[in-house]
C-alpha cells in the first residue's frame, strides 16, 4: 500500500512543493454484487484541499457511474464496486483541477463562492493567493451536489479582544461591521469630550 504525501498539482515534481496532500487510499470489501470501495483516508485528503470530503467522494460517483455514499459523523466515504486505487487517483487529480486550483495562477488556495442571480446560482473559485475569480463547469453533476450541499463558511476572526483598547473606547462592541476608521474617529472624539471637560 502506497503512504506519504504527494504535491497538490499533479504537474508539479518539486518535493518541497508547500502544497501537499496525503496519498488517497482505498480499501475493498465484501464480495459479488455487495463489494464496495472505502476510501478510509478521504477527510485528510479533502482538508488538505480545503473542501469538505463529502465533495470528492461524490465526485468519484459521478465519474465512475457508480453510487457514493457519504457517512460524514463516522468519516466514511464508500462507492460502490471495486475500483483501482491508481484510477480514484488519477480521478482526484481530474476533481482538483476542476474544483480547486485557480485558473491563472494554479494555486490551490481557493475557496468555493456561491452567487445567486434569480432563479439560477453559479459556483466560483475565489483564489486567495492571486484574487482571480473563475467559475466552475456547471454542467458537471458534482456543481448541483455543491448547490444543494454548499460548503460550511470559516468564522472569520474575534469579535473583540480582551487587551485591545481601541475596541472598548467610545462605545464600540467590537461589531465586525465596524471599519477601523470608524473606530479611530470614535477614539478621537472620545479623547475631544475628556479633554474638554
Amino acid at each position: 500500500m502506497a503512504s506519504g504525501f504527494v504535491n497538490i498539482r499533479r504537474d508539479m515534481d518539486d518535493q518541497f512543493y508547500r502544497y501537499r496532500m496525503p496519498i488517497l487510499l482505498t480499501k475493498i470489501e465484501g464480495k459479488g454484487n455487495g463489494i464496495k470501495t472505502v476510501l478510509p483516508n478521504m477527510s485528510d485528503v479533502a482538508r488538505a484541499l480545503s473542501r469538505p470530503p463529502s465533495y470528492t467522494a461524490k465526485f468519484f460517483g459521478y465519474e465512475l457511474g457508480a453510487q457514493a455514499s457519504v457517512d460524514e459523523k463516522n468519516k466514511r466515504y464508500i462507492v460502490n464496486g471495486a475500483h483501482d486505487a491508481n484510477r480514484l487517483r488519477e480521478l482526484l487529480y481530474d476533481f482538483i483541477d476542476k474544483f480547486v486550483l485557480c485558473k491563472s495562477c494554479k494555486n490551490p488556495e481557493t475557496e468555493l463562492i456561491m452567487v445567486k442571480v434569480g432563479r439560477s446560482a453559479d459556483i466560483i473559485r475565489d483564489c486567495k493567493a492571486c484574487g482571480e475569480r473563475k467559475g466552475v463547469d456547471m454542467s458537471h453533476k458534482l456543481s448541483n451536489f455543491i448547490l444543494k450541499n454548499p460548503p460550511i463558511k470559516a468564522r472569520k476572526g474575534k469579535k473583540a479582544t480582551n487587551g485591545d483598547a481601541a475596541a472598548s473606547v467610545g462605545g464600540d462592541d467590537g461589531d465586525a461591521t465596524t471599519l477601523p476608521s470608524q473606530t479611530a474617529k470614535r477614539a478621537v472624539n472620545a479623547v475631544a469630550k475628556v479633554t474638554t471637560r
